[in-house]
């Protein structure tokens, strides 16, 4: 794999991360007044998602072999 490609890997991990946290936070405020039980529910799907692409390994492949 090239290191291009590494680089971009980890960016649209770290974009698809903040996006998951921001519409779980989202999710989560208006779950108090628009969506009681649904908003709560999909908030917390959405950050746990969030979670597994700013927190995901690399790929084994991207680093150099010794």
């Amino acid at each position: 794999m090239k290191r291009s490609d590494c680089y971009a890997a980890r960016v649209i991990n770290i974009i698809m991360g903040v996006f998951l946290m921001f519409l779980g936070v989202v999710l989560f405020f208006t779950g108090f007044s628009f969506l009681p039980v649904i908003g709560f529910f999909l908030a917390v799907i959405a950050i746990a998602s969030s979670g597994v692409f700013l927190f995901a390994p690399r790929d084994s492949s991207c680093f150099l072999p010794r």
